[in-house]
């Protein structure tokens, strides 16, 4: 518990909808499509927020794009404490 405790913290720096949109990317695993308009409801944000947003948590690499163009996040404990205990998490 207290490493996700810890995690949480870390995470203090993202605003609200960076740490939204790193929910929904550790939810669905991997994201080929972010700017699908089912993927911008899901987040909340328009294609160039989305954008701006991935920019900006892989310049604190905390996502990555492979070479199939599939976005993920990096750190596995990280993506569980993103779809599990994030106040974004939705069943």
């Amino acid at each position: 518990m207290e490493e996700q405790g810890s995690v949480g913290r870390d995470l203090d720096f993202l605003t609200a909808k960076q740490q939204q949109l790193l929910s929904e990317i550790a939810k669905q695993r991997k994201v080929t499509a972010p700017t699908s308009k089912e993927f911008m409801r899901n987040v909340d944000l328009s294609a160039k927020g989305i954008l701006d947003t991935l920019n900006i948590l892989a310049k604190f690499d905390l996502i990555e794009k492979n070479s199939a163009n599939e976005i993920s996040v990096i750190d596995p404990v990280l993506a569980y404490w993103a779809c599990r205990k994030s106040p974004y998490f939705r069943e």
